[in-house]
């Protein structure tokens, strides 16, 4: 298996912890690096066992791919994962990261633009300069809110979030 080639034909892929999922545009994709990322499509590549193993191990020494991962769907309870790294990775007032965890919501398209600029940079810090093994999976579950929370809705309560300032 040659998962150099596998990612250069496919538009994105799923991982669910047992089973990979790798995406493609028609049946007879060509080696394209300007396509869509991210994209769940009808036809896919199936991955069990040790060939699943065998792309996470080639994934975690390629953290640029994760730009195909198809993010799962949003939940409250990733959204209140989300709301709290985003509070701990805000650069101040004027983070787009900072207003989504005040507000705890995303405003507009126009702030999602933004707050997909802000984790992109943070994203790539950490992949050039990791510190902490968690902050890169992190960063990611941010991310995925961001591209799957819809807009103008409260994610979750001040007392869902920070249920110790509930008081």
């Amino acid at each position: 298996m040659d998962v150099d080639r596998l990612f250069l034909i496919a538009c994105g892929y799923e991982d669910n912890g047992q089973e990979i999922r790798l995406f493609l545009e028609g049946p007879n994709p060509q080696p394209s690096f300007s396509r869509p990322r991210g994209v769940r499509t009808n036809l896919f590549y199936f991955f069990v066992g040790d060939e699943a193993d065998a792309i996470r191990a080639w994934l975690s020494t390629r953290k640029a791919w994760q730009v195909l991962r198809v993010p799962p769907p949003y939940s409250k309870e990733r959204g209140i994962a989300a709301l709290r790294i985003a509070r701990s990775w805000s650069s101040g007032p004027a983070s787009p990261l900072f207003r989504l965890a005040s507000a705890r919501r995303i405003d507009s398209e126009e702030h999602r633009d933004r707050l997909r600029v802000e984790l992109n940079a943070l994203i790539g810090d950490v992949i050039e300069n990791p510190v902490q093994p968690h902050e890169f999976p992190d960063l990611q579950l941010v991310e995925d809110v961001v591209n799957t929370a819809p807009l103008h809705i409260e994610l979750a309560t001040p007392g869902e979030v920070w249920p110790q300032d509930a008081r």
